[in-house]
């Protein structure tokens, strides 16, 4: 049997009228697109997700998610990111960018991500006293992208020591100006890819870069 389908609001016009047009193999398509434990790759960007959670666990259905983007959605808090952790644990890459999570009063940092090794906060007004107090959801992280966010608050008590694995920080356009950044950036011994691009940075100073393979000052 011929696998066509008509789509009943796509046509076209010609000189003897107008004629449907059928999509040939849309049956295998939508078999795939509904068989949820092969999916591997998710992007909910800007679908309006505003909940995680439920009486059903997510990994139950996507056994196989490794990659997930929920940009631009309406979550709220880092609380929902906490309970993402313990719905995908085996999660791989996480993209959150231009979200506004706020922070529990009562809130202490668990996480239950194992194998998390890129993690996208691009845009989310986060400053670094911020992301201190949850950067743990992610203790695997081996690459944080800080983009277009508000990273100029330093101060003595600044460190990312605890994310012993990172290796890659994308801080482009953070409004960084102090070499002292730099310096207490490069506590982070696992370290090795830098990107300050697009920042007020009007030297080096005597940072020791030696550890650092890759680095991007364009734009300062």
């Amino acid at each position: 049997e011929k696998d066509v389908e008509l789509d009943l609001e796509a046509f076209i016009n010609t000189s003897l009228g107008t004629k449907s047009i059928e999509f040939i193999g849309f049956k295998e398509i939508w078999k795939k697109i509904r068989d949820l434990q092969k999916v591997s790759n998710l992007s909910l960007t800007e679908c309006g997700l505003n909940s995680i959670g439920g009486h059903i666990p997510l990994s139950t259905y996507f056994t196989n998610l490794k990659d997930l983007s929920l940009e631009c959605s309406l979550l709220h808090s880092w609380r929902q990111v906490e309970e993402l952790s313990r719905e995908l644990p085996d999660l791989e890459r996480l993209w959150l960018g231009r979200n506004r999570l706020s922070i529990p009063q009562d809130f202490h940092v668990q996480s239950h991500f194992k194998k998390l090794v890129y993690v996208s906060l691009v845009e989310m007004n986060l400053d670094w006293e911020h992301l201190q107090r949850v950067v743990g959801i992610f203790p695997s992280v081996k690459e944080l992208n800080l983009a277009s966010n508000s990273m100029n608050d330093l101060s003595d008590k600044v460190t990312l020591l605890s994310l012993s694995s990172l290796e890659y920080l994308n801080l482009q356009g953070c409004g960084l100006e102090a070499t002292r950044c730099i310096d207490m950036l490069l506590e982070q011994k696992s370290l090795r890819r830098l990107n300050l691009s697009s920042n007020k940075l009007t030297s080096l100073g005597n940072c020791v870069l030696t550890q650092i393979t890759h680095l991007n000052i364009s734009d300062n």
